[in-house]
């Protein structure tokens, strides 16, 4: 894993010197998603994801970003509850114009996620450090305002708690 960290790390060196040589407008950028991940137990639930980044072109970004499982509603018979947990990523962001305003884009990177349950009072916490992968599109509402649909992977499959898939819809506030 650590050779994997480092060679990543340098070809993103490599590519981010590769883009500051072609920047048209560098800039950073804000956004707020509402995501959702379906359980273990088949249920889904809205979760809040918060994210940022600073694009050196139009077309690399490095990002990082969280997001909240939320705490699910146990049925009164169950014996194991979700507390649920959290989700943390870096990943450089690679972007291609489509049309004037719409534009498709990947991320690669390493996410660090966490899940909790209970059971019978035994409080269980599953971490998971892995593979962070992403794909979506992104509307150009403004020049400044853009609305994302993606799809995201938190590394590993869970045990218990949201899968790592998640679907997000969000807002983008470039400055």
């Amino acid at each position: 894993m650590k050779l994997f960290l480092s060679t990543a790390f340098v070809v993103f060196l490599a590519l981010a010197g590769a883009a500051q040589a072609e920047q048209t407008a560098p800039h950073a950028y804000v956004g707020v998603a509402a995501a959702a991940a379906e359980r273990i137990d088949g249920t889904s639930k809205i979760n809040p994801k918060l994210f940022g980044g600073y694009a050196f072109s139009d077309s690399l970004a490095v990002e990082g970003g969280v997001i909240d499982f939320r705490k699910a509603t146990p049925a009164p018979e169950a014996r194991t509850i979700d507390l649920g947990g959290f989700g943390t990523y870096v990943a450089a962001r690679f972007t291609k114009p489509l049309m004037d305003r719409l534009s498709a884009y990947g991320k690669l990177g390493v996410a660090q996620s966490q899940r909790k349950t209970t059971t019978v009072g035994v409080t269980r916490k599953d971490n998971d450090t892995g593979l962070y992968g992403a794909f979506g599109i992104q509307y150009a509402v403004t020049q400044k305002v853009a609305v994302t649909a993606e799809y995201e992977r938190f590394g590993k499959d869970k045990k218990a708690g949201a899968k790592s898939d998640v679907w997000s819809f969000g807002l983008k506030f470039e400055f």
